[in-house]
């Protein structure tokens, strides 16, 4: 199965499974095993703005190792969309070093994936200033973390 045909597979899996009073910008991650969606709780939500707990997800390294995406899905009722993400950063944490990469697009550059083929048990791992395009604007997205056990 190819990327794009998993992609909508999953998408219409989502569609069928996430219900949301308005939109809301929900980051996953995908890999060879499936996607990944970071947990946020949504604490307090207004007409224009909602406050949002962030859950940090455990994986394994195999599983940080099989990645190589970042998506984002904008989810209003019971839609869901995937927006373009236009960038992002990984920070990754090992004991005292800390390692960082850029992309420029959804799918992980070649820096992105020697660094998260790298990542050790223990480690942390941060996609942070994500960008996305949205009404043709850039629009940042919050920051996904992820602790390797």
């Amino acid at each position: 199965m190819n990327r794009y045909s998993f992609l909508f597979l999953v998408l219409t899996i989502l569609f069928t499974d996430v219900i949301a009073q308005q939109s809301d910008i929900v980051p996953c991650l995908i890999g060879k095993d499936g996607v990944l969606i970071n947990k946020r709780e949504i604490i307090q939500r207004s007409k224009t703005t909602s406050t949002v707990k962030i859950s940090t997800d455990t994986i394994s390294p195999e599983q940080a190792k099989s990645v190589y995406a970042l998506n984002l899905l904008r989810v209003s009722g019971r839609l869901v969309d995937a927006v373009s993400v236009a960038g992002f950063e990984v920070r990754v944490i090992n004991g005292g070093d800390t390692l960082s990469a850029t992309s420029n697009t959804a799918v992980f550059s070649p820096e992105v994936r020697k660094l998260m083929n790298e990542i050790k048990p223990n480690s942390i791992v941060y996609f942070e200033n994500i960008r996305y395009w949205y009404e043709k604007n850039k629009v940042r997205a919050p920051y996904i973390p992820l602790y390797i056990k």
